[in-house]
């Protein structure tokens, strides 16, 4: 049995990138939204792989530019001392850009298949998960990893208290814009990403309960497993083929399937047992939010009871659909009824991180997610092609070793990473 050797990962060097033009002094703080207040303390990571070399100085220049425009990832967030609330401050105190050698032969063309999870972290530039305020952490970190063998990696952590997954990829779309552009402005179908939710439908002086606990802790109990699940195009097609008149969409389908199979990887769960759903507002807000421009957490989570439902990938498709603009004012006030959740799904599909990664070298040839302290959750990523899904699953190591030896689940799977 051959021994694989572990990514060797070296930093070579780590600068500050301000904006290219400094923001002037007077600039009123941003106030952070309900929504922004309820989201964990932690960095959301991703990881984009490409076969191609990119040169650093060209990146740093145009991220620079970018920070012009995003001037709040460039600040630090600090708690008000009159009413509690977060705001960013845009201080120009900067992003933090790293640059490392991967020493290591490494297939970046089979990435998805070849690279381990545990070696994932070496290429972030913030390793923890924890975002911390009196510190005064960076809102933005990003680390480009050149491989001694060819292609490279970068790595993007941002703070979740600004961000969702959703504005992740905003972000990355006006960065590689000005990157392929080489412009000192570009704007994105007529506009440029905007932090107004506080001021237009989110205002923390309104309390908001927290619908769903995004990151739930792999330290509250039992040592947690992490793996990716290829289902490729085909698989899915399978898994959308209607039964009963109608046809699920990616996501529901592979939802559902990872729902039955999670409830038998979990015995001992009573059948009433919630699932939550994260449903992204931008969609569902009609002309107050925009898919392109509205940057912050505009997420909430919808519940699912399993004893309540008897086709899962209808039930999801129904709590999906009913959030709206009176669902979210009547969550606001406090009325929804809340439910803990043993689970919880999210969706990166569709929010195009494979089309906005052209910094100028071509699309990466993997987006990857780099999160590990977390538990009980599902994220869906994009596959390469558009078409297929690939699950990142966190989930404890005896029902992990259930859920992969589950006969449903190896009929639709591809691959299994570790």
């Amino acid at each position: 049995m051959t021994t694989r050797m572990m990514l060797q990962v070296e930093i070579k060097s780590k600068e500050t990138i301000k904006p290219s033009s400094p923001t002037p002094p007077n600039h009123p703080p941003i106030q952070l939204s309900s929504l922004d207040h309820t989201s964990p303390h932690v960095y959301a990571h991703i990881l984009l792989f490409y076969s191609t070399t990119i040169n650093p100085n060209h990146l740093k220049t145009s991220l620079s530019t970018t920070l012009l425009h995003l001037s709040p990832l460039a600040g630090r967030i600090h708690r008000s001392s009159s009413d509690n609330t977060l705001y960013v401050h845009c201080t120009d105190d900067g992003a933090v850009f790293i640059q490392a050698e991967a020493h290591q032969a490494f297939n970046l063309q089979h990435a998805s298949s070849s690279s381990s999870i545990d070696d994932l972290r070496k290429l972030l530039p913030i390793k923890k998960e924890h975002f911390n305020l009196l510190s005064e952490d960076p809102l933005l970190a990003v680390q480009l990893t050149v491989f001694d063998s060819g292609g490279h990696v970068l790595g993007l952590s941002m703070s979740h208290l600004i961000a969702d997954g959703a504005s992740m990829a905003i972000f990355l779309k006006h960065w590689s814009s000005i990157s392929r552009s080489g412009a000192s402005a570009t704007i994105i179908n007529g506009s440029l990403p905007n932090f107004h939710s506080a001021s237009l439908l989110f205002s923390p002086s309104e309390p908001f309960p927290e619908t769903v606990q995004l990151v739930k802790s792999s330290t509250d109990g039992g040592e947690v497993a992490i793996r990716r699940f290829m289902i490729d195009k085909d698989g899915v097609e399978r898994l959308r083929i209607s039964k009963q008149g109608w046809r699920p969409t990616r996501v529901e389908a592979v939802n559902g399937l990872f729902w039955r199979c999670l409830r038998r990887a979990n015995a001992s769960m009573a059948d009433g047992h919630v699932v939550s759903q994260v449903v992204n507002l931008r969609r569902r807000m009609g002309s107050k939010l925009s898919i392109n421009e509205s940057f912050g957490n505009l997420w909430v989570g919808v519940n699912v009871v399993s004893s309540e439902c008897e086709r899962v990938e209808e039930a999801l498709r129904e709590a999906v659909t009913s959030v709206d603009e009176e669902y979210v004012k009547k969550l606001i006030e406090g009325k929804m009824k809340k439910r803990s959740a043993c689970w919880i799904f999210n969706s990166w599909c569709r929010m195009g991180f494979y089309e906005s990664s052209d910094f100028g070298s071509g699309e990466a040839i993997w987006v990857a997610c780099g999160s590990r302290e977390v538990k009980n959750v599902c994220l869906l990523i994009d596959a390469k092609d558009g078409e297929g899904v690939e699950v990142w699953v966190w989930l404890d190591v005896d029902e992990m070793e259930r859920l992969e030896r589950d006969i449903e689940l190896l009929d639709f799977v591809s691959h299994v990473g570790k």
